[in-house]
């Protein structure tokens, strides 16, 4: 496809506005590893910011996995950072758990983008996993 109808298809969703500044540049220009991998560094950072920074133990800043599960957990003893709901009944623990794995797919895939070369010539899931990413930010100004 050529930029003019990139920027038509990108144009057709309205993006969280985050997403729209850290991936359209690249999906302009027909770089969809990039611009997903911006989207998906942006819902982290994102994260990261709302939560004020965590650290773990040794006072090193929480990333990955592991600030995921320490902003959106709620087993055990946890109470989370960031609550989707009430957390009243068995639904909405599940809907706290089942949104933590979205946000920590995110970080799984922006690792395997970030870290292996492929090719990602699809624009149209380029444009499902901005709209994961687009989602994701949704929910956290919603909810932090």
């Amino acid at each position: 496809s050529i930029p003019g109808q990139r920027t038509e298809l990108f144009g057709r969703y309205d993006f969280h506005s985050q997403i729209k500044e850290a991936a359209f540049t690249q999906f302009e220009n027909g770089d969809f590893k990039g611009a997903i991998l911006n989207a998906f560094i942006e819902v982290v950072d994102r994260v990261k910011i709302r939560t004020g920074h965590p650290k773990d133990k040794n006072g090193k800043d929480l990333d990955g996995d592991d600030l995921m599960n320490k902003t959106f957990g709620c087993d055990g003893e946890q109470t989370p950072k960031i609550k989707f709901n009430s957390l009243k009944d068995g639904l909405d623990y599940a809907e706290q758990r089942g949104l933590m794995y979205l946000f920590k797919g995110v970080v799984g895939i922006r690792d395997k983008k970030a870290h292996l070369n492929f090719i990602q010539n699809d624009p149209l899931k380029t444009i499902e996993y901005l709209s994961l990413a687009s989602l994701l930010l949704r929910l956290l100004d919603e909810n932090s």
